[in-house]
């Protein structure tokens, strides 16, 4: 086995998976805007988000620490627990903060 290999190097389709993630990522956001006639600000604001969750993702696949991986643990609810709190957050907070920003 080779010293790369027992370090836990990165399979070879993996800098093509995010080169693709980020140009579909682009192309729907085009899309979405001169095909399906969605206003530019939702288009600018939906692409936005989406880089910024892509680049949390990549964040906790390239750089895990062990605090980032309990915290993730605990704030999406791996445990039946966790999914019973998103599902209250959604119905409660959720609306609430939606109604009262604006949203």
């Amino acid at each position: 086995m080779d010293k790369a290999e027992a370090k836990g190097s990165k399979p070879w389709w993996w800098k093509p998976l995010w080169i693709t993630v980020l140009l579909t990522t682009i192309a729907s956001g085009v899309v979405g805007y001169f095909l399906l006639h969605v206003s530019l600000e939702r288009t600018v604001g939906g692409v936005a988000l989406t880089f910024l969750m892509i680049g949390f993702a990549y964040y906790i696949r390239v750089r895990p620490s062990r605090k980032v991986n309990r915290g993730l643990y605990i704030l999406f609810g791996i445990t039946p627990i966790g999914f019973l709190l998103w599902i209250i957050y959604g119905l409660t907070i959720g609306r609430w903060l939606t109604t009262h920003l604006g949203v």
